[in-house]
């Protein structure tokens, strides 16, 4: 049987949340790991093979990251690393709904 785990954390010292997802498939070769997140690969038969290069794309536009590595002892996992934002304080933020009808 197959088991996807999903942890989040915060790392103080780059001010960083991190989103893991890993599995116990079979995982991913190394030689596929370098070409992961590029367009148009894929290990799979179906879909449009932009997934993971648009996902990395997305991060990388939000000063993040994506990577992948091996789950021990089987498996994957994905980690997403975004950097920490500050909440507003309701006085900070714009008021969105001002000149709506």
């Amino acid at each position: 049987m197959r088991n996807i785990h999903v942890t989040t954390s915060f790392n103080s010292e780059s001010d960083s949340v991190e989103i893991a997802v890993q599995d116990t498939g079979q995982g991913i070769s190394p030689p596929d790991k370098d070409k992961l997140f590029l367009p148009h690969f894929s290990t799979k038969d179906r879909g449009t093979r932009l997934g993971l290069a648009i996902a990395s794309r997305i991060v990388t536009e939000h000063n993040g990251l994506l990577r992948v590595e091996d789950n021990s002892p089987v498996g994957s996992r994905f980690i997403l690393e975004l950097p920490a934002a500050e909440i507003a304080s309701a006085a900070d933020r714009p008021n969105i709904s001002a000149g709506l009808a």
